[in-house]
């Protein structure tokens, strides 16, 4: 694909208006007869209402799915409003919405800005033969007649939050800035994330809307908001937001060549949690190319070693156990010093089950790891976890020996219940349940008790220890 070309796209249409002189409400007045159906246009074009602005024209880019031979078939919508030269009724002016939906696939192939479909499908006329298959003249994208600044970067990351964003303050801002302003923030984010992306130049601020990124002149309830000129502040506790704007702002690369990068990662994604992991990865690859990780190549086939395996990560944990018990003595003081040592030696165990694993550098930088799922995570606290239970288990047993102590106490040595019968009946009443408490707590730390929910995590905690 070279920037700049020119491509012929395919697409369908519907039209949304009034008929002159009706006092009717907007409805859908035409549309193609291809592979769409006229339930699809209509879906559509109730979900994603914009209002009507007093400044037109104004573009909306909305997305629809449909199920086509046993495939998904992704359309990214682009529906620019506009007035008509009739009125209704009433002698308003009528404004024609005008609905073109592009197949994602010809986008993978040809990938394009929103402000080229609009100049390409604004030249088109209203009227258009319903049974004709149209196409357009649409040039290809290029990354550098794009230049973002901190509103876009501030709204690209925001988006990473999963919730809307909303840019306000700039009601006189010309429709073509504020979509170049759109394109310019999907071009900070891989290309596949358009398949899912829905924004508009204006929305009213009392309509109920599912856009992801729009201007209106205030910010609906729920919405992070981006000031025109000023930016947006990055939420406190919205990490991912905080990682995508440091990895833009302070990139070695020059941020033309990371929109580069972004615009040829095609692969639909959505703005759920685990595509937007993916972006954040796509984008930490496109910031630093040089550390992306290269496939170790197969070891070689050595001697055993015969050195303790914690020092290699190779061997498992029975492995290391064994070489461990071996240099301890069977009886005495020794068998005490190795029990001790396999209750409190989390951390070498540990060492020799995952090797050399956190050396192998993940593809995710140290500021990711929060976000991400890390398959060690489980057993990086095990020394601290495994001091803890050895003292929570000293305080439990001395609590019972104490509880039992009492209770021996009460019952044998004092007999007079007559003096504080009150008195005895609370210490009596304390000292059992300070024993049963001990107790059970004893009882649920060393027997395992059947459980009907499975443990979904124990396979992939069983292959961590094998060192998989």
């Amino acid at each position: 694909m070279t920037a700049g070309a020119v491509r012929k796209i395919g697409f369908e249409w519907a039209l949304e208006g009034k008929h002159p002189g009706s006092f009717d409400d907007y409805e859908l007045l035409d549309h193609s007869r291809r592979r769409l159906d006229t339930r699809i246009f209509q879906e559509i074009r109730s979900r994603y209402v914009t209002g009507i602005s007093p400044q037109l024209p104004q573009v909306t880019i909305a997305r629809a799915k449909t199920g086509q031979d046993e495939q998904v078939v992704r359309y990214v919508v682009l529906a620019i409003q506009n007035w008509s030269e009739h009125r209704d009724g009433t002698n308003r002016r009528i404004a024609h919405t005008r609905w073109f939906y592009v197949p994602y696939e010809q986008l993978i192939e040809h990938p394009v800005t929103y402000e080229a479909l609009y100049g390409a499908f604004a030249a088109l006329p209203t009227e258009l033969d319903p049974a004709a298959p149209p196409t357009v003249d649409v040039p290809a994208l290029d990354p550098l007649t794009l230049s973002p600044g901190g509103d876009a970067l501030s709204t690209a990351a925001l988006l990473m939050t999963g919730r809307p964003v909303c840019v306000v303050g700039a009601e006189r801002v010309e429709m073509l800035e504020r979509l170049r302003f759109l394109d310019t923030v999907a071009a900070l984010l891989p290309y596949g994330m358009r398949a899912n992306l829905t924004a508009t130049t204006w929305i009213s601020s009392t309509a109920e809307h599912r856009i992801r990124l729009s201007f209106a002149r205030h910010a609906p309830e729920g919405t992070h908001t981006v000031a025109w000129g000023d930016g947006a502040e990055i939420p406190i506790g919205a990490g991912q937001a905080e990682f995508y704007l440091d990895t833009l702002a302070t990139s070695e690369i020059p941020l033309l060549d990371i929109m580069g990068s972004l615009s040829r990662q095609t692969e639909p994604l959505s703005f759920a949690k685990q595509d937007r992991m993916v972006a954040m990865e796509l984008l930490h690859r496109a910031a630093h190319p040089r550390y992306e990780l290269e496939p170790e190549p197969e070891p070689e086939p050595e001697e055993p070693d015969r050195s303790p395996s914690y020092l290699h990560g190779e061997s498992n944990r029975i492995d290391l156990l064994s070489s461990l018990t071996a240099e301890e003595p069977a009886r005495g003081k020794g068998r005490w010093r190795r029990w001790r040592r396999d209750r409190r030696g989390g951390g070498l165990r540990r060492s020799a089950a995952l090797g050399n694993r956190r050396e192998a550098a993940p593809s995710l930088p140290a500021s990711m790891r929060e976000f991400a799922y890390d398959q060690d995570e489980p057993e990086q606290l095990t020394p601290y976890r495994h001091d803890w239970k050895w003292w929570s288990t000293l305080a439990l047993w001395v609590v019972l020996v104490v509880a039992l102590a009492g209770f021996a106490f009460i019952v044998i040595f004092n007999p007079k219940w007559d003096t504080f019968p009150a008195l005895d009946t609370i210490l009596l009443v304390s000292d059992l349940a300070l024993l049963v408490a001990a107790g059970l707590a004893l009882l649920f730390k060393y027997v395992r008790l059947p459980s009907r929910v499975p443990d979904w995590t124990r396979a992939r905690r069983d292959q961590v220890k094998r060192g998989g």
